[in-house]
C-alpha cells in the first residue's frame, strides 16, 4: 500500500510538471511566433529603406555623373537575387540603350570611368546628415586626371558647391590647369584653405607652405618675378634665357592682331620684326632697339656671359623699361 501511494504521488507530480512544461513551451512557442513577426516586420521595414535609399543613392549617382559632362549615360542599379543573399549591381544605359558588362570598356573612355567613379563616391557622401558631415574628412587624390577643360570646370563647382559642409577636405594633385582653375573660382574664400608644395632636393622631399600665386601665376609671371628678384639681387641665376622668351612674348602679345592678320605667326621672331616693321607696324627705333637686346641675349653672342653681375642688372632693367615703357 505505501508503495502504490508513493508511486501516485510521483505519477501526480511528473504530470504537473508535464503540464508545466506544456505551459511553458506553449509560451515560448507564442514568444517565437511573436520575434518571428516582428523580424519579418522590420526586415521588409529595413529592405524598403534600404530600397528607397539605393534607388535615391542610384539617382543621384546619374544626376552628378550627367553634371560632371557624361550627359547620354543614365545610371541605375539591378538586384541579383541568384545567391543566398541579393546583390546590388550598377547598370549603365547610353542613350536609352543598355549596356551590357562585356561592352562596358567599349562605351567608358577613361575621363568617364574617372567621372563615375567621383559620382559613385560623391553621392555617398553628400547623403550623410548634418552632423556626419561635420565630422569627416574627405581626401581627394588628383580628382580631375584624365579630364578636359570642360570637365574640370564642372568638378570645382560640383565640390565647391558643398565641400564647406564637412569638417575638412584634403586635395592632393600635381596637375597646375586644375590647381589654377580652382584658385581662379575661390580667390575670394581662401581664408580656411591652407597650401603646402613638395619640394625635392637631392637628399629628400619636403611639404612647404605655398600661397595661391604659386598656383595661378603662369609660366610668363614666373618668369617676369625672377627677372625682377635678379633686379632686386636676391639670387645671381642666369635670367638671360627669362629675358628673350619676355621680349618675344610681349612682342607677340602686344602686336597679337596684326600678327594674325598678316599671317606673320608661323615666322622666327628676326623675320616676325622684319614683317612688323614693313608694314610700319613697328617704328624704327623701337626696331632698333628689340634687335640690340635680342642680339645681347642670344646665345651664340657673349655680350651676356662676359658682362659683369652689375651689368646683367642694367640690362635686365633696361628691358623692362623698354617693354613696360617704349614698345
Amino acid at each position: 500500500m505505501l508503495n502504490n501511494k508513493r508511486d501516485h504521488l510521483s505519477l501526480q507530480q511528473r504530470r504537473k510538471q508535464s503540464v508545466t512544461a506544456c505551459t511553458k513551451y506553449k509560451e515560448l512557442l507564442q514568444k517565437k511566433e511573436d520575434i518571428d513577426s516582428k523580424s519579418k516586420k522590420l526586415q521588409e521595414q529595413l529592405d524598403k529603406s534600404q530600397n528607397k535609399f539605393l534607388d535615391t543613392y542610384f539617382v543621384e549617382t546619374s544626376k552628378i555623373f550627367k553634371r560632371l559632362g557624361s550627359k547620354e549615360f543614365k545610371i541605375s542599379k539591378q538586384i541579383n537575387r541568384r545567391g543566398n543573399m541579393p546583390v546590388v549591381q550598377l547598370v549603365a544605359n547610353y542613350s536609352g540603350i543598355k549596356i551590357s558588362n562585356d561592352k562596358l570598356h567599349a562605351f567608358f573612355s577613361e575621363s568617364d570611368r574617372r567621372a563615375l567613379a567621383l559620382s559613385v563616391f560623391w553621392a555617398k557622401v553628400t547623403s550623410l546628415n548634418s552632423q556626419e558631415k561635420g565630422e569627416t574628412i574627405l581626401i581627394f587624390d588628383d580628382p580631375v586626371t584624365g579630364f578636359n577643360d570642360g570637365r574640370i570646370d564642372r568638378t570645382i563647382r560640383l565640390m565647391n558647391s558643398s565641400l564647406c559642409e564637412f569638417r575638412q577636405a584634403i586635395i592632393l594633385s600635381h596637375y597646375p590647369k586644375y590647381l589654377k582653375t580652382f584658385f581662379e573660382r575661390v580667390r575670394e574664400q581662401t581664408a580656411g584653405i591652407q597650401l603646402l608644395q613638395i619640394s625635392k632636393d637631392e637628399n629628400s622631399s619636403q611639404l612647404n607652405v605655398a600661397t595661391a600665386a604659386d598656383f595661378i601665376e603662369t609660366e610668363h609671371h614666373i618668369k617676369f618675378k625672377h627677372i625682377v628678384n635678379f633686379i632686386e639681387r636676391k639670387h645671381t641665376e642666369d635670367v638671360s634665357l627669362d629675358l628673350r622668351i619676355l621680349l618675344e612674348k610681349e612682342v607677340k602679345s602686344r602686336y597679337r592682331k596684326q600678327i594674325s592678320e598678316y599671317d606673320l605667326g608661323r615666322q622666327g621672331f628676326k623675320d616676325l620684326l622684319c614683317g612688323l616693321h614693313a608694314r610700319a607696324l613697328i617704328s624704327d627705333e623701337v626696331k632698333a632697339e628689340i634687335e640690340e637686346f635680342r642680339k645681347a641675349l642670344n646665345p651664340r653672342h657673349h655680350k651676356w656671359v662676359d658682362s659683369t653681375h652689375e651689368e646683367k642688372i642694367s640690362l635686365a632693367v633696361d628691358l623692362l623699361e623698354f617693354i613696360y615703357e617704349k614698345l
